[in-house]
């Protein structure tokens, strides 16, 4: 057996505190990455939601408001915002519509701050509900934006109107909660 104070004694005494140091070290820094590594996805989830989702979430409810605002003041039964303006500037002219025009600006602005959002978020998707829902809600948005320009010019001219005004997804909203609720998920566990 070494001495205590021979060279081999002190090697055998200070072998294990040094291979315990370096194992607490590493050790922890092993954890700390593994942390890290959670609160960067945990920062990811939220950042998703905060600048995709929820902006996705606050611009439909607007939408849906002045498309309730219309419904109530404006539109005529049977015909959507845009075949109700047109109807309107044949009879009234543009001058008293703007109000009418003013909201369904309002709509397309919102529908193409929404297109860029989901262009944006499209890579993240988790659901299958929200990839079709927001497929749905691109060629709706698309199909509506586009055609407002061709229904002011018509309804300033007399032409006819494009092609009918697109129905709005009414599964969008739904697989949108869908999407929040799994990445709030992810934020939660």
């Amino acid at each position: 057996m070494p001495a205590l104070f021979s060279r081999e004694g002190r090697l055998i005494l200070w072998l294990p505190l040094v291979l315990t140091a370096i194992g607490l070290l590493f050790g922890t820094g092993i954890v700390t990455r593994c942390q890290q590594g959670n609160e960067s996805q945990l920062e990811k989830a939220r950042d998703l939601r905060d600048t995709y989702l929820l902006p996705i979430q606050n611009l439909l409810r607007t939408n849906k408001g002045l498309y309730e605002y219309l419904e109530e003041r404006d539109l005529i039964a049977g015909w959507g915002t845009q075949e109700t303006y047109y109807l309107k500037v044949q009879d009234t002219g543009t001058d008293a519509n703007h109000v009418l025009k003013g909201r369904i600006d309002e709509i397309v602005t919102n529908n193409q701050t929404i297109l860029e959002l989901l262009k944006g978020y499209q890579p993240q998707i988790l659901t299958a509900e929200f990839k079709d829902g927001s497929s749905e809600f691109i060629r709706h948005a698309t199909l509506y934006n586009s055609r407002w320009p061709g229904v002011q010019i018509a309804a300033e001219t007399g032409a006819d109107i494009p092609i009918a005004e697109p129905p709005f997804p009414e599964s969008f909203p739904i697989s949108l909660e869908q999407e929040i609720s799994e990445l709030t998920t992810k934020l939660t566990n």
